[in-house]
Order: C-alpha cells, then structure tokens, then sequence
C-alpha cells in the first residue's frame, strides 16, 4: 500500500510514478492511492489500472491498482 498525498500544486505525476515503479518497490497487485485537487489528472502506466474514484469537496482520491 503506497498513499501519495503532494501539494496540490504538484503536477509532474507521470515522473514520480515512473521514479516508483523503476524503484522496484511495488508487489503485484499492489494498491495505490493518490490524494489530488479535483481537476487533477494522473496519467498510469500500462501496469497501473483505476479501481476507484471519490471526490470530496476539492480533493480527489485516486485507488490504483498496480500488475506486473
């Protein structure tokens, strides 16, 4: 279980997900989860697929699901 929760300004996801998965630090079917601003968008790789999404007031919360 990995939660990501930056500043809201942040924008460079595609970067600190690729720094993530290079790392080798995730399991198969790990779960991770992405706190954002609502208007956010999160590019996934291939291997990371959307398994839930809710917002609340202006944060978005991002459940993913990581497959080797």
């Amino acid at each position: 279980l990995l939660f990501i929760d930056p500043p809201y300004i942040f924008k460079n996801f595609k970067k600190l997900l690729t720094r993530i998965v290079n790392a080798n630090i995730l399991l198969n079917n790990s779960i991770i989860i992405i706190e954002t601003h609502k208007s956010t968008k999160v590019e996934l790789f291939k291997s990371m697929h959307k398994i839930d999404e809710r917002i609340y007031g202006i944060t978005k919360i991002t459940f993913i699901l990581f497959k080797h």
